[in-house]
């Protein structure tokens, strides 16, 4: 385990500077960023959908209500249709 922290993969020199990562932070690095990608992809999915959700909600609310025996057998043409009882 120990040679995991003082193994270096290469060298920068920035100036007076030396940037020399182990493997071990590399490793943990590369495993969040990919987490934190996937996180990002999911909220992105997540707006799209939500966009999607609200647009249908608003144009079923333009709709004229309809009495429960005339609302349509499809179960997805019912959602947020206005109804009158």
């Amino acid at each position: 385990m120990k040679a995991l922290f003082h193994t270096r993969l290469f060298e920068l020199n920035i100036g007076q500077f030396t940037f020399s990562p182990g493997i071990l932070p590399t490793l943990v690095t590369a495993l969040l960023l990919y987490v934190m990608v996937s996180l990002g992809q999911w909220q992105s999915n997540k707006g799209e959908y939500i966009s999607n959700l609200q647009d249908q909600i608003n144009e079923r609310r333009l709709l004229l209500p309809v009495s429960m025996q005339e609302l349509p057998h499809d179960p997805d043409d019912q959602v947020f249709r206005p109804v009158q009882v």
